[in-house]
């Protein structure tokens, strides 16, 4: 018995130096558990705010972008505005020049017209004038020659 004893003691001394191994063992293991848990705790930490700086900058870029845009989208819309009003006024300026030329264009046709009535009526009593000035010559030539005074025949006689 003593031998199985001693074989007991043995295995309790190896099964106790195995255990005392294993806990120092984890023990370590524990211990850079949590050196590498805190470390890990602190990289992920930082990675988060990191992170988080980001996606903060990033929605204040997209604000900031979504302003512009609707700022640029609102003064495009007022220059349109602008635009289509001076279009429409542009449209009625050339509509009121182009009955203003209109006009004037009929005002010239009639200035044209009259004067040149004016000019045919000038030239028709022109000719009428030297037509009757031309008959009246024509005319006094003729009673001159043909109504000689009453005292001279035509030989040269007189009564």
């Amino acid at each position: 018995m003593k031998k199985w004893k001693a074989e007991e003691e043995a295995r309790n001394k190896h099964f106790n130096d195995e255990m005392a191994k294993k806990k120092e063992e984890l023990t370590k293991l524990q211990a850079e558990f949590e050196d590498k848990s805190d470390t890990n705790f602190t990289n992920e930490r930082k990675e988060h705010n990191r992170k988080y700086k980001r996606e903060a900058a990033l929605e204040d870029l997209m604000n900031k972008y979504d302003s512009e845009i609707y700022d640029l989208y609102s003064k495009i819309v007022e220059l349109k505005a602008v635009h289509d009003d001076e279009l429409a006024e542009k449209k009625k300026m050339v509509e009121f020049l182009d009955e203003r030329r209109r006009e004037e264009e009929a005002i010239e046709a009639e200035r044209l017209k009259y004067f040149s009535e004016r000019q045919a009526t000038i030239k028709r009593k022109r000719v009428q004038r030297e037509a009757a000035t031309l008959l009246h010559e024509m005319y006094k030539a003729w009673w001159l020659k043909n109504n000689k005074p009453a005292g001279k025949k035509k030989d040269g006689k007189k009564k």
